[in-house]
Parts: C-alpha cells; structure tokens; sequence
C-alpha cells in the first residue's frame, strides 16, 4: 500500500491533467476521489473491517480510479456545455441534468457489483465488498454535493477546441459502425464465443502460498521445509465413535473409555499409518504420518531395551494405558495429547502432504478417508478435516460463488438499465457487452495458465460492478434523444459520451496498472487482468453495442 497508493495517486493525476488540461478540474477530482478513499478507510476502522493481504492493497487502489468516473463524467459535460457558450451557472444546471441519473444508476450497479462479494463463504473476499461499495456511494455523494457550486462559480474553463476531439472520433466510430453494423455484430459475437471457450478451459483450484511468485522467500521456505522437514500442510483423520456406538457413553462417572486401547483398534490405527507411509500414497503426495501407535511402539521398544522384534504394540490395553501414563508424567510436555483427546473419545492421525493443487488434493483426501474406513474396526467412524482441507473446500465453492454474485450483479444491472431507459430491448441488449469482459478476463486466465482460485475470482464481480457504468452512460445518452432515428440517437450517444468513457477506462487501467508494483501476486493478476477486462468493455461499448442498436433496426436512418 505504501507504494501502490502513491503511484495509483500520481498515474491519476498525470492522466486527468493530460485530459483536462486544467489545474482546478484535475484538482477538484483528486479530492473527491482522496475524500472518498479517506471516508472508507475510516468506516472500516468503525465497522472493524480489517486490512488483509489483498484489501490493504487493492481498496485503495479500487477506490481511486473507480471513484473518479462520476467527476469526470460531470466535468466532461460541465465543459461541452461551456464550449457550446453556455455560463458557468446554466452549464452547471444542464450538466447534472445530463450526468446526475446516469451517475446514480452507475453508482449503484457498482456498489452491487462490488456487494456481491459479500456472498462468498471466504471472509478474505467478503470483507473487499462493503467497504468497496460504500466508497462508491461516497465518491458519487462528494462529487454531486461538493463539485456543482465550484462549477456554477466558474472554476473550471470550458476548455479549447482541442478539448473537442473526442467528439471528432465518436463521430468516426460512428461513422465506421453505421457503415458495416452487420460485420460489426458477427465479428464481435465471433470474439464473445471465442472467449467464451477460453474461459471454460479456466482450472478451478489451487496452493498454499500461491499467490506469490514461485521465488518468493516463503514458497521457496515452504519447499526447504517440504524437502527436509516432512512438509507444512496437513490432512488430519480424525477417529471417533461410529453413529451407531455407546462405548463412549456407557461409562460410569469419571470414567474415561479404553476402546481405542484395545487390540484390534491399535492394530487397525498401525495398519492405517503403514498405509499410508506406502508407496501409494506418496505418490498422491503424502510426505509424513503420525499417530498414536508410533508413540505406543516406541514406548515398547524402549521398556523392552530395544531388543530385535520389540519394536511392536503393546499386548494388551491395560500396557497400552501404562504407557501413555508414563508419557503423561514424563515430561512437561506430553506428545500424545495432540493426537488423543484427553477425554478419549476422538483420536487424530495426522499427514503432512506436498503442496497440491485442490483437484489433487481431494484426490489424495478421498484415498485416505477410504484407506481408514477399510483398516478400522466397524465401530469406529472417520472423519477428514483440517486447516487446510477447510481451506480447499473453500476453493470448491468458488463457482457457486461466482455464480450466486455475478447473477445478483445482472440483475441489479438489468434493472438500473431497465428504470433508466424504460425498455427492456436496451435493457437485455445492455447485458451483452458487459459479459464480454468478463469472459475475456477468464480466456486470458486460461492461456496466461492462471487458475480460479479466491483472489482471481474476485476480478469478475468487481470488473462487471466498474465496465456496466459505460453502458449505463451510453445508453442514458441514447434516451435523451429518443425523437431522433435510431442512426443520430447512436452518433449523439458518442458524441456525448465517447470522450467521458475513453477518459475514465485510461485512469482505470492506468490505475490499475499499478498493482503490478505489488510483491504479492494476486494483487499483480488483479491489475492486469482487470485493465485487459475494462478495454475489453470499452471496446464492446464504443463498437459492438452501437452495432446491436443499428443492424437491423427498425427505424429509418438518417445522417446524424
């Protein structure tokens, strides 16, 4: 954060002056935007959000690009009305009667967008989404409530003709598009198909520590320790009574049960630790495996003065509860209380395994849990946990959870375009280009080789929240001259609005680029997967979407 933030700062305000060419607008949109960053760092400390490995990083970040589009998108109109030789007052006025309902409806699919999140069983992903979402809605409150009596003051020029050549090149692209709408529509749903296959090939899984680069201090600690060490990651097997069992409640008071003492769950416990120190199971990636009967044994062999064939269980369970008497009192520290429960009711074997990918971690899981249930006594039930299965089933539902945000996402879209527009066609027609990106996100993720694991999942809800405001500008221009033909309703809409889009998606992705200062590489994945998304949606609004409204409209056209 400590570098990322500067530069986000710096990138934020190279690009709006070379934009504006204006001290106060450049000036006026970093406040809005640092207010809106400082406000959401301070409701975090309230609400008791904490910074993570991720938020630290990508909130503030987030919050300085995402936030700017309302101030541009309001300063861009302020000046076209000031161009045009409106006064400081009325330009105002017919700015935010331009830019203020748009602006609302963006602001408000985005903070869903980025409220999505908050589905997710992860707290590492769900706690991006609040604060998120209330920076939005902050920086839309800073830039309608602070910025309109600067404007209506006159602290902001009209800017020179030069400021004009954004509407020179919508009104090319319009000109390309009207030309060819049809090849314009079959290209791009080409693209969208394309990607769309890439996108399925995306491998849902992952490893501790991947986040970070491959020569990263911890990975490479992490593979000394896997190496010498016997491995970090675990897989605990825990052994309790079945459903059907009473031996651990049929006791008198006070008393604790033996049944793990007795011969045939001892030997059981050692024919599974046998198991899987086999030649099978490391394979599957087991390193190392410890249960109670490696202590028993070595308690025997060493009352037996290590004599050859000694090293075995003890015979009978009343030996077998003497020796772990004596592991009690014969150090402050007794080894067996990590792996029998001083109730001794649930016993736990414990494997230490490679870091594995989460199908090939499951695949070693399931071996195991049907490797116990074969060796132990019919009494006794199993049960595979642990931190780190938690961990891995956690990136099991990554796509229940992707799914659940981005369909609460396009509903909220669907229906912000809906009020706006009044039209279900733009409504569904709306929808297509926003999906673009995303799919163009997850094709690049297929041929960079990275995987859907929970810091690359929260790219797609938090890039539909930012790419559908493009839409909802470009669209809500559209409506403002509904009595035209479709052809000048399309040239107005660019013209209005085209400058504003580019504006805005160059400080995204300019903003965005600079997480690739991060050390951590999820937050590099976010920047850059993020700036290929949002030109991705920018091209599908200047491009695809004007296309979809023209080819076979159903209105005369006319030259705009």
């Amino acid at each position: 954060m400590v570098r990322i933030f500067p530069a986000g700062a710096v990138v934020l305000i190279l690009v709006t002056a070379l934009w504006f060419r204006d001290l106060c607008a450049t000036l006026l949109t970093l406040a809005v935007v640092g207010g809106a960053v400082l406000w959401t760092l301070a409701s975090m400390a309230l609400l008791g959000i904490p910074l993570s490995l991720i938020s630290a990083s990508v909130i503030p970040v987030l919050l300085l690009v995402a936030g700017v589009g309302d101030a541009v998108h309001l300063l861009s109109a302020f000046r076209r009305a000031r161009r045009e030789g409106a006064e400081p007052g009325p330009a105002t006025q017919s700015a935010l009667d331009h830019t203020f309902g748009p602006c609302l409806l963006t602001s408000l699919t985005s903070a869903a967008g980025f409220a999505a999140l908050l589905t997710s069983d992860v707290p590492l992903v769900a706690q991006l989404g609040l604060p998120a979402a209330l920076g939005i809605g902050l920086a839309f409150v800073i830039t309608f409530l602070g910025l309109p009596p600067l404007l209506a003051r006159g602290w902001v020029s009209g800017g020179s003709e030069r400021g004009a050549w954004g509407e020179a090149l919508a009104a090319r692209i319009e000109g390309w598009v009207a030309a060819r709408p049809g090849a314009f529509v079959l290209a791009g749903l080409a693209v969208i198909g394309l990607c769309a296959f890439g996108a399925s090939q995306v491998r849902v899984e992952s490893r501790m520590l991947g986040d970070f680069a491959a020569d990263h201090p911890l990975r490479t600690t992490r593979a000394h320790f896997e190496e010498r060490l016997g491995g970090v990651s675990a897989i605990e097997v825990f052994v309790q009574p079945g459903p059907d069992s009473t031996w651990h409640t049929d006791l008198e008071e006070g008393e604790l049960p033996t049944r793990y003492l007795e011969r045939d769950a001892m030997e059981g416990i050692a024919a599974l630790t046998s198991a899987l120190r086999g030649p099978k199971f490391r394979e599957l990636g087991a390193l190392s495996v410890l249960s109670l009967s490696d202590y028993l044994v070595d308690m025997h062999y060493v009352l037996e003065d290590r004599a050859p064939g000694s090293r075995v269980l003890p015979p009978s369970k009343e030996a077998a509860a003497q020796f772990l008497l004596l592991y009690e009192g014969g150090s402050p520290q007794d080894p067996t209380t990590d792996l029998l429960h001083p109730d001794r009711d649930r016993q736990r074997v414990q494997v230490r395994i490679q870091n594995l990918a989460t199908p090939e971690f499951f695949a070693l899981a399931e071996a195991i849990e049907e490797e116990a249930r074969a060796r132990l006594p019919k009494d006794l039930d199993v049960r595979v946990t642990g931190n780190t299965f938690m961990i891995q089933a956690a990136h099991q539902s990554l796509i229940r959870n992707l799914a659940l945000g981005l369909g609460i996402a396009l509903l909220a879209v669907f229906s912000a375009v809906l009020i706006g527009t009044r039209s279900l066609r733009l409504a569904f027609l709306g929808l297509i280009p926003n999906v673009f990106p995303l799919l163009l996100a997850g094709a690049a993720m297929a041929v960079g080789g990275v995987e859907l694991r929970l810091a690359t999942s929260v790219i797609f809800c938090v890039v539909f929240g930012i790419a559908v405001d493009d839409t909802i500008h470009f669209l809500a221009a559209l409506g403002q001259h509904s009595e035209k033909s479709t052809r000048a309703q399309v040239g107005a809409a660019l013209r209005g609005t085209g400058s504003a889009l580019v504006a805005t998606t160059a400080i995204l992705v300019g903003g965005l680029g600079t997480l690739s200062l991060s050390d951590v590489l999820a937050n590099r994945l976010f920047g850059a997967l993020s700036a290929l998304a949002l030109l991705g949606a920018l091209a599908a609004d200047l491009f695809f979407l004007p296309a979809l409204l023209l080819w076979r409209s159903p209105e005369p056209e006319s030259p705009a």
